[in-house]
């Protein structure tokens, strides 16, 4: 059994401010029991104009874990004094692209070490709603599962939930949880978020969490929330509010404040479940080897 949270917030282009909410979040949900807790994407900046993700871009290296950004090291030190792992779903690491970020997905152990960085492999662009990710950020290459909580723990980033094939191939290295941190657009989100998540945990028979970012970040830029734990059957465990529905507390504290959920994984249900409906064993083609048209 591992108690889970995923933490939704608003956040904004003051990074300080952004830290002190998720902060005072994690050790909330810690005091709750939760022994794994998720950010959203963006969790430390959402630009307004007049900053960009390059501006407040730091340096990661997962081979000097004491050589980390000064943001991330603060993390560390979270995790470590409370002792919980922490999925931190979208920072601005600097790329090896001149001008551009990597937007990347950041595991750390209990003990405060990095135990492992996935970089976004599928960049959001939506011309219509004047969102172009490529424009500043480069495309990561490699799929990440990592294992610090004792489980095999998938990793992907918002966009990403759209590519059924990437999960597949998660699932075959071997992934029982499903990290689908976001900043879903509301439109997006109103139409596809809770459906789009349900179908990676159904299809996969994995447990997925998804945390998101609510509210109006700044004049031209809003996020659905809705942020969701969901077990291998695809039943939503818990859920936090969403810009429809707002489920759990008064409007001001939804979006100033910040709101987490939490859910027991119960890993006996998933193994039944695989059991019960091997779907895995039952499978006819690799989603690596699609084939052509004949």
């Amino acid at each position: 059994m591992l108690k889970v949270a995923v933490l939704q917030i608003r956040a904004s282009a003051d990074c300080a401010k952004n830290f002190s909410l998720c902060k005072n979040l994690i050790v909330a949900a810690a005091k709750k029991g939760a022994s794994f807790l998720c950010l959203p994407e963006c969790f430390h900046f959402i630009g307004d104009g007049t900053m960009k993700s390059y501006d407040v871009a730091e340096t990661l290296d997962i081979g000097s874990p004491l050589d980390a950004s000064p943001t991330i090291k603060k993390y560390q030190k979270l995790a470590r004094d409370l002792s919980v792992g922490l999925s931190l779903g979208g920072f601005p690491e600097l790329s090896t692209e001149k001008g551009k970020v990597f937007n990347s997905h950041i595991i750390i152990a209990p003990d405060g070490h990095i135990s492992s960085i996935y970089r976004k492999i599928h960049l959001f662009d939506y011309k219509s709603g004047n969102l172009m990710e490529s424009s500043f950020t480069t495309a990561g290459d490699d799929l990440v599962v990592d294992t610090c909580m004792g489980s095999n723990i998938g990793l992907s980033t918002c966009y990403d939930v759209r590519f059924p094939e990437m999960y597949t191939s998660l699932r075959s290295l071997g992934a029982d949880i499903l990290l689908v941190p976001a900043a879903f657009t509301v439109a997006t989100g109103r139409a596809h978020w809770e459906v789009l998540l349900r179908a990676r945990a159904i299809e996969n028979q994995c447990f997925v969490l998804a945390s998101a970012q609510i509210g109006q970040h700044n004049d031209k830029r809003a996020s659905f929330g809705g942020s969701m734990i969901i077990d291998p059957w695809g039943k939503v465990l818990a859920r936090c509010a969403d810009c429809d529905n707002k489920v759990q507390i008064n409007d001001s504290d939804i979006f100033d404040s910040g709101v987490f959920a939490l859910a027991d994984l119960d890993f006996y249900d998933l193994t039944e479940i695989r059991k019960t409906m091997p779907v895995k064993k039952h499978t006819r083609f690799s989603a690596h080897k699609i084939p052509g048209p004949k």
